[in-house]
């Protein structure tokens, strides 16, 4: 009679081994979706962090090149795509403010797209700073929000694509920084 009885809790501690393991691996495959998610988070973190730091960048070149701020030549709903051609590096003679701040946009604007995934920015005045999309090409209508109201504070305005929060299709974020030079 012993023997049957050690037979039969052989195959009951079996299965609790089998149910325990079952268990443990819906718990691994948890902690895995948190890593997974944990990553996630911390990259489009980082994208903000970037578009943050182009923000301040194109600021403090409109804050260095005051007289083309004053003359509007920062406010542009649609920065320059091609290099204007302008020498404006080092010490160059024929800079002028309109053509350092040209330069600066177009700089700006390719450093967007090095930096950040599809990144693209404008600088305009706007009494709504959070509103807009970016260009078609980027996946928006086109239209940066941008009303040039007399009195509006300057607005940077920066688009990403930041598929984090769904892998089907474009997910543009945007940063919005409202700002006076001086």
């Amino acid at each position: 009679m012993r023997t049957t009885t050690t037979h039969r809790v052989a195959g009951f501690t079996l299965l609790e081994v089998l149910v325990a393991l079952v268990v443990v691996s819906f718990g691994l495959l948890g902690i895995a979706g948190m890593h997974v998610a944990a990553l996630r988070n911390t990259g489009s973190s980082n994208v903000r962090t970037i578009a943050a730091q182009q923000a301040d960048d194109i600021a403090d070149r409109m804050r260095s090149n005051w007289a083309a701020e004053a003359d509007g030549s920062y406010n542009s709903s649609a920065p320059p795509v091609a290099d204007p051609g302008f020498q404006c590096t080092g010490v160059a003679a024929n800079c002028t403010p309109d053509n350092l701040a040209q330069f600066d946009l177009y700089q700006w604007n390719r450093r967007n797209a090095l930096l950040l995934p599809n990144g693209y920015g404008v600088v305009c005045r706007t009494s709504t700073p959070d509103t807009g999309e970016p260009p078609a090409s980027l996946g928006g209508n086109g239209n940066p929000g941008c009303d040039n109201l007399a009195g509006s504070p300057y607005v940077i305005k920066i688009w990403w694509d930041d598929r984090t929060l769904d892998g089907n299709g474009k997910r543009f974020r945007q940063i919005a920084v409202a700002f006076k030079p001086f």
